[in-house]
């Protein structure tokens, strides 16, 4: 899938579908991958003088897509389509840190380990 659709696949990149786990969390390690790429190139933009005022995730809430049906799921929380309950994924943690401190947070460990 391209940057333009909205990064990975709404699977959080895994190409299998997103759950909530026991402990009610929804792991999405590889948009926060996406998502940490963009905001660096972002950076190396803005060093480069280009005048960038804002950064947007594709999605707040995953949806229903034309060509996916409710099959891929884009957002950085998780739609509980059976109950209606949002449950905010790990990227929605680490994009809102981002958002707060200015900064580009370290990638989770899971990820930092697929990108030695």
């Amino acid at each position: 899938m391209s940057p333009a659709e909205g990064g990975p696949g709404g699977t959080g990149g895994t190409g299998g579908t997103l759950r909530v786990n026991p402990d009610g969390t929804v792991e999405d390690t590889e948009r926060i991958e996406y998502l940490h790429g963009h905001l660096r190139a972002a950076r190396q933009a803005i060093a480069a003088s280009a005048d960038l005022r804002g950064y947007f995730a594709w999605s707040l809430l995953d949806n229903f897509q034309w060509a996916h049906g409710f099959s891929k799921r884009f957002g950085l929380v998780f739609a509980g389509y059976g109950t209606q309950r949002p449950i905010p994924k790990r990227s929605a943690a680490w994009f809102a840190e981002a958002a707060r401190t200015n900064a580009i947070p370290a990638l989770p460990a899971a990820a930092a380990v697929r990108a030695v």
